[in-house]
C-alpha cells in the first residue's frame, strides 16, 4: 500500500484551471500492471494489492471473491473503482461494487447510484462510503477535450490543464487562452487535428506528452 501511495502521489497533478488534483491515469495503470518484482513469481502489483485488501480473508477460504483477470480485464472491468475504494480503506469491497455495476466504465458513478450501492452492501455508514467515493473519484476521471465539444462541464469535472496562458488582452467580448493538456486526456478527433508541432514532451515535468 506504501509502494501504492507513492507512485500514486507521482501520478497526481494540479489543474490550472481550478487547482484540484487529477490522477495521469495511464501512467497510474501501467504501474498497476507492472510485474511486482523478480522474487515474487508472476505477480504483478495489482495482484499484491488485492492480498493486501483480502489480507483478513478466513484462511479456510483460499482466494479472493474478485479474480485479478475480472479486476482488470473485459467489459466489466473496476480497476480505478478498486483504487478509489483502497484510498478509502475498504478495498475488500471491490467485488460487491463490481457485482452491483460500479465498474471503471461507468466513472464518474451518480452519487445516488453510490448511495443505493453503498445501501445494498449493507455497510455501516452507507452515507459516508458514498460520500466518500464521489469525492475522490474525480480524480480519476478528468474530463476528455474534445474538438468542438461546446459543452457545459458539471461542477465537479476536473479540467486537466497542465499550464494555461491568456493570448488576448486587448479587450473583446471573448477570452482566449493557450492551454496544454495531457495528451491521454485529449480526444481522438482533436488529437488528429492538432500538428505534430502542437505536442511535445514539457521538459520541466514529468507529465509526458502534451498538447
Amino acid at each position: 500500500m506504501d509502494d501504492y501511495k507513492a507512485v500514486r502521489a507521482k501520478c497526481t497533478k494540479k489543474s490550472a484551471a481550478c487547482g484540484r488534483d487529477y490522477i495521469l491515469v495511464k501512467k497510474l495503470t501501467l504501474w498497476l500492471e507492472s510485474k511486482a518484482s523478480p522474487r515474487v513469481d508472476g505477480a504483478t502489483q495489482t495482484s499484491r494489492l488485492l492480498e493486501f485488501a483480502y489480507r483478513k480473508l478466513s484462511p479456510d477460504k483460499p482466494g479472493h471473491p474478485i479474480t485479478l483477470e475480472s479486476l482488470s480485464i473485459g467489459h466489466n472491468r473496476c480497476l480505478l473503482v478498486f483504487c478509489i475504494l483502497l484510498e478509502l480503506g475498504q478495498g475488500d469491497l471491490i467485488h460487491l461494487f463490481q457485482r452491483r455495476n460500479g465498474i471503471d466504465r461507468r466513472l464518474p458513478i451518480p452519487l445516488l447510484s453510490l448511495r443505493e450501492i453503498a445501501k445494498d452492501i449493507g455497510v455501516i455508514n452507507p452515507d459516508e462510503l458514498a460520500d466518500g467515493f464521489n469525492n475522490l473519484q474525480w480524480r480519476f476521471c478528468p474530463a476528455i477535450i474534445e474538438k468542438d465539444m461546446g459543452r457545459d462541464f458539471k461542477e465537479n469535472e476536473i479540467l486537466p490543464f497542465c499550464h494555461k496562458e491568456k493570448i488576448n488582452d486587448k479587450g473583446g467580448t471573448a477570452q482566449l487562452w493557450q492551454i496544454e493538456v495531457p495528451e491521454e486526456f485529449v480526444g481522438p478527433e482533436l488529437a488528429e487535428a492538432i500538428s505534430e508541432g502542437g505536442k511535445y514532451n514539457n521538459p520541466n515535468d514529468d507529465i509526458g506528452p502534451v498538447s
